[in-house]
C-alpha cells in the first residue's frame, strides 16, 4: 500500500469511494465544499495497485483567531475494511501535521473506541465549544497551543 498526496485527478474517484464507503452522497458534498470555500487543509489517499482504496481530509477550523485542524471525513473501500488503511492514513495524516509543525490541535468526531489508539481525548474535546459534544467529539494536541479551551468555528461545509 502507497499513501501519496491527493491529485487533481483523484477527485472523481475519491467521491466514487466516498460514495460507496458511507452509503450517501453527503460526506463527498462535503469534501467538495471544502476545497472549493479553501478549507482544505490536506488530503492523502492510500492506493493498491494502483487503486484508490482510502481517503483522508484534514480541513481548517478557527479558534477563537488561531487555525486549529478537523480530520474527516476518513474512508476506506468496503472490500477493504479492517486492513489497517484506516489506520494507516489517520497515521500519516497526524505525522504530516506534527512535521508541519504549525497547527496546535487536531479535532474528530468519530468513534469513540477507535480514535483514542492514536491519542484523541474526548475530555480534551469537552474542553471547547463545538457544535458536537459527547464521548465521539475529541482532540488530540499536536504542539503548545494559545487555547485550551474556547468556541471552535467549523467551515460551512458542515453546516
Amino acid at each position: 500500500m502507497k499513501i501519496r498526496r491527493v491529485e487533481l485527478a483523484d477527485f472523481d474517484a475519491i467521491a466514487t469511494l466516498t460514495n460507496k464507503a458511507f452509503g450517501s452522497t453527503s460526506e463527498a458534498e462535503i469534501i467538495a465544499r471544502l476545497r472549493r470555500d479553501n478549507d482544505d487543509a490536506g488530503a492523502w489517499v492510500a492506493e493498491q495497485n494502483s487503486k484508490i482504496m482510502g481517503h483522508i481530509q484534514l480541513y481548517k477550523i478557527d479558534l477563537e483567531g488561531q487555525s486549529v485542524i478537523g480530520l474527516g471525513p476518513i474512508c476506506v473501500h468496503p472490500d477493504s475494511q479492517n486492513k489497517g488503511i484506516g489506520k494507516a492514513l489517520v497515521k500519516h495524516a497526524i505525522k504530516a501535521l506534527k512535521a508541519q509543525d504549525i497547527y496546535p490541535l487536531l479535532f474528530v468526531l468519530g468513534h469513540e473506541t477507535y480514535y483514542p489508539r492514536f491519542g484523541f481525548s474526548s475530555a480534551l474535546g469537552a474542553k471547547f465549544e463545538a457544535p458536537w459534544s459527547g464521548p465521539s467529539f475529541m482532540a488530540l494536541a499536536l504542539r503548545p497551543a494559545h487555547s485550551q479551551c474556547g468556541r471552535l468555528i467549523f467551515p460551512k461545509a458542515f453546516g
